[in-house]
């Protein structure tokens, strides 16, 4: 191989003008993008397909307009797809005329599962203006052949149409390389919330644990897990209620808190009945202000779930110090889990596997002091400063012909 010289191009005299589009605000990632937005280089106008959709229920207020970053809802409409986890459809028809009028330098385009997305990425190409791929999509959930088939055609088209690329981690990384990106201009860009300012939350509820503890009837000295997610069949909480019909017969079991609310909520409170576990507790639809205390007043944390292409929540346990037992379909535990050092891995669906790995955890305190600091320590290259550094580098490479290397990544991540 030929010996190059790699550079990062030079920020202009100006700010870049980058059009971010979005399907919808969000917990972590509006506080993100507004972290992007303060960076002097850049000059950011915030494009989302929807204010909100129906099972995603946050009370996260975004105010249109403003200055860093400008805000915009594309008008358009929203397609609601159920089955084992709903699925939302935004077409915005107007995004590129609306793109065509910004006068933007880089485009920011989320993956290639929306219309809208699709549309402006075809723009982007048709009018030679440089864009950056992000997507969170991994290998890890198997699809039917003619589904891959499908959308073949697609994503090659959209992703080796961007000049850069932005991953959510090293699963998402390995499929966009596979689909067309350059390796060389792959950035991380996390799904993450502010992992200090959630510690600082978390520790400032812990002298309340007992009192938690005492509203769920959960006895102060007891181990807690807590599963914190939407009530979905693809985050398949039923298969800790197997696991808990395995683990409940030893008089030391641990408890189990289930934080969250959906269309799954009924059956799987049937099924705990059914099952008579008198150590799941069902706490109900969470907003993000409140679980700062729920963190505080467990001990590890379980995620069974069946298709998780990243998964922040796993961050946010980090950031409350808590050890993990998570399925191997959960995008973060292939960047986040060090088996035995912060937690286990287990194949997704399996309910003994999941009761031994919470076993070895709850049974041993120091096991989960130790496991939980490493947890605190990891999540800390995965806050928001790696995050930022990665997304302004994606989006500088982006403005060089792609026959011209780019520099080594520099935002602390392998």
């Amino acid at each position: 191989m030929s010996r190059r010289t790699l550079t990062v191009p030079q920020v202009p005299e100006r700010a870049l003008r980058v059009a971010v589009l979005s399907e919808l605000p969000t917990p972590y990632r509006w506080p993100l993008f507004r972290c992007v937005a303060d960076d002097p280089a850049l000059d950011v106008t915030l494009l989302f397909y929807a204010k909100s959709e129906a099972d995603r229920d946050w009370g996260l207020v975004v105010p249109e307009g403003g200055e860093r970053p400008r805000v915009e809802f594309m008008p358009g409409r929203t397609v609601r797809v159920s089955g084992s986890r709903s699925l939302f459809f935004h077409w915005n028809p107007g995004i590129g005329r609306r793109l065509a009028t910004g006068d933007f330098d880089v485009v920011v385009i989320p993956g290639w599962s929306m219309p809208t997305s699709i549309s402006a990425a075809l723009w982007c190409r048709a009018h030679a203006k440089p864009y950056v791929v992000f997507s969170e999509t991994n290998a890890l959930r198997s699809r039917r052949w003619w589904v891959r088939a499908a959308k073949q055609p697609v994503v090659r088209t959209v992703v080796g149409g961007a000049s850069a690329w932005l991953a959510t981690g090293s699963l998402s990384r390995d499929y966009l390389v596979a689909h067309g990106a350059r390796a060389d201009r792959v950035r991380i860009f996390a799904n993450t919330p502010d992992v200090d300012a959630l510690a600082t939350a978390v520790d400032a509820a812990r002298p309340r644990r007992c009192a938690v503890r005492a509203a769920h009837d959960t006895p102060a000295d007891a181990v807690v897990a807590l599963f914190v997610g939407r009530l979905i069949g693809a985050k398949d909480p039923a298969a800790l209620l197997a696991a808990w019909a395995l683990l409940e017969a030893a008089p030391d079991a641990p408890w189990l808190w289930i934080a969250g609310d959906g269309p799954e909520a009924k059956t799987l409170r049937d099924e705990a009945a059914r099952l008579s576990l008198s150590r799941v507790r069902f706490l109900g639809s969470r907003r993000p202000s409140d679980l700062p205390e729920v963190w505080a007043a467990a001990d590890l944390f379980a995620l069974p779930s069946r298709h998780e292409p990243w998964g922040v929540v796993v961050n946010e346990a980090m950031a409350a110090s808590l050890p993990l037992v998570l399925s191997d379909r959960v995008g973060a535990a292939y960047d986040l889990l060090h088996e035995g050092e912060n937690g286990h891995m287990v194949p997704a669906g399996d309910a003994a596997g999941f009761a031994r790995a919470i076993r070895n955890i709850a049974s041993d305190a120091s096991l989960r002091r130790t496991m939980g600091a490493t947890s605190r320590r990891l999540v800390d290259a995965w806050s928001y400063g790696p995050s930022v550094r990665g997304f302004v580098e994606a989006v500088r490479i982006a403005m060089t012909p792609k026959d011209r290397a780019t520099a080594p990544k520099t935002d602390g991540h392998t």
